[in-house]
């Protein structure tokens, strides 16, 4: 009875699978992937918009500026100085007196440098012409020596007592800035002397100078310049009286200056 049941069991179990069940044996089908069918875009079309942002605005190249260098010393300014001349002689030529006859003279006076200090006005442009003035007050040189020709007289001699020459000058000068930093310039000046413990009675000539100039910073510069003042007038030298056509200081003057 127990068989019968058992055979009739494995009958249906083999019924069920092959009617409704999957053959194991048999590989399974893979589904297909659906395919994606790309679509593609119209092309847009091209602009000049990157190009004309590039021209209006070109890239700066390195260390370079598209603006000019600017320094504050690049403008109008009142200014103050201290300065210092190498100029030690007076060379004089003029007429003598002798013996009723007037004859001509050349002599060379031995002086001390000076120092003085100025007050100005100054324009500077930036690689363009400016200009500038100032009054100069150069401390006293103290005259030791002068020699001498008058005629076919030599005249060899010391001073006796404090003699001493200051000066007083006006310049003016044109300018030319080579950057913001740099400058040269030229001009005329106009001497006014004050003299002690001499019969000198001098008045100013037309002199000239011209020099080049370094700012250093915003409000301190430094120039150096070649500068030549001239004077005429007399001096009352008992028993001679000597008519001075021109006298000359040259030499090379030092200043620095503190702008405002």
């Amino acid at each position: 009875m127990r068989i019968k049941r058992a055979a009739g069991f494995i009958i249906g179990l083999l019924v069920t699978i092959t009617a409704g069940g999957q053959d194991y044996n048999t590989p399974q089908t893979q589904p297909k992937p659906k395919s994606l069918k790309l679509k593609r875009n119209k092309t847009l079309p091209a602009t000049n918009q990157s190009q004309d942002f590039l021209t209006a605005h070109p890239p700066e190249k390195p260390g370079e500026s598209l603006s000019p260098p600017s320094s504050s010393s690049l403008d109008r300014h009142i200014f103050v100085s201290a300065l210092y001349s190498s100029a030690n002689e007076i060379h004089y030529t003029g007429q003598v007196t002798i013996a009723g006859v007037q004859t001509p003279f050349a002599a060379v006076e031995q002086s001390s440098p000076a120092a003085g200090l100025a007050g100005g006005y100054v324009v500077r442009r930036l690689n363009s012409i400016g200009f500038s003035g100032d009054l100069t007050f150069e401390l006293p040189r103290r005259s030791s020596t002068i020699i001498g020709q008058a005629g076919n007289v030599g005249v060899h001699g010391s001073y006796e007592g404090n003699q001493s020459n200051s000066l007083l000058t006006a310049n003016a000068n044109a300018n030319w800035s080579i950057g913001a930093d740099i400058y040269i310039f030229a001009g005329l000046n106009y001497p006014l002397t004050l003299t002690s413990g001499s019969g000198e009675s001098l008045s100013g000539l037309p002199g000239y100078q011209g020099g080049a100039g370094y700012a250093f910073t915003d409000r301190i510069s430094l120039e150096a310049s070649y500068r030549v003042v001239r004077l005429k007038g007399t001096i009352d030298s008992p028993p001679f009286n000597l008519v001075i056509d021109e006298a000359s200081l040259s030499g090379y003057l030092l200043a620095i200056h503190y702008l405002f």
